[in-house]
């Protein structure tokens, strides 16, 4: 009988950070049904994503986003539409376990995943596992795949993966040139993540209490890049 497992990703080019789990859960007979919540015009962005998973025949891939017209940064507007159809659909309901990134309370989209996801698992009463896409709390450089304590409380787990197959999602960072900019920020940490610590943690979530402060300040790309362009002077 087959074992599935949902994943919900923001957009196009979040998977990356989620490899090395998704690559353990294949490992242990799962079938990966990974929904692309947002979309933004960009055909090449989803061609990116597409080819990052061209070796997984476990996985299978739904742009969820472009299909029910979910726009990159608006995904709070339609939240409660995104939540009706996640809980009518069969793939969602067959799933074991749903998957998803944690709150960070700073990435519009990020956040409203994370929320949208603890209903839909509470609701078909499945368990709900979290993991960091990037971040940079207390330190002016970007941190990958580290989890804070903070408002999502629950059991850790530490991913490991040799270096062979460190390099191997390294090297898929390559693939995403319509993100460019952001990657080459987040290449100290990809570096770190998947060549030199060569592990990542995922969180069973157990409860989420949003009234509970986040470490430190947020940064996402939209920032970075404005600083970018300022610092080489093209605003």
């Amino acid at each position: 009988m087959n074992k599935y497992l949902s994943i919900l990703l923001p957009h196009n080019d979040d998977e990356l950070f989620i490899l090395p789990f998704i690559e353990s859960q294949i490992s242990k007979g799962y079938l990966i049904k990974v929904f692309f919540m947002t979309y933004d015009n960009n055909p090449v962005r989803e061609g990116e994503s597409s080819r990052t998973f061209d070796k997984y025949k476990e996985i299978e891939t739904f742009q969820f986003g472009r299909l029910y017209n979910l726009m990159d940064g608006n995904l709070s507007k339609s939240s409660d539409i995104a939540l009706k159809i996640l809980l009518e659909n069969q793939l969602i309901q067959s799933s074991e376990t749903i998957v998803c990134p944690t709150y960070e309370g700073g990435h519009v989209d990020h956040d409203e995943i994370f929320k949208i996801s603890c209903t839909v698992a509470l609701r078909l009463q499945k368990p709900l596992i979290v993991f960091s896409l990037y971040n940079a709390y207390q330190t002016p450089f970007v941190r990958v795949a580290t989890l804070f304590e903070g408002p999502v409380i629950g059991e850790r787990e530490v991913i490991t993966f040799s270096l062979y197959s460190g390099f191997n999602y390294f090297k898929k960072s390559f693939f995403y040139k319509s993100q460019l900019v952001i990657l080459l920020v987040l290449m100290p940490g990809l570096l770190k993540t998947f060549l030199f610590k060569r592990k990542i943690e995922i969180l069973k979530v157990k409860n989420f209490d949003p009234t509970i402060p986040h470490p430190g300040k947020l940064f996402y790309e939209s920032q970075l890049k404005k600083k970018i362009k300022t610092v080489l002077g093209l605003n």
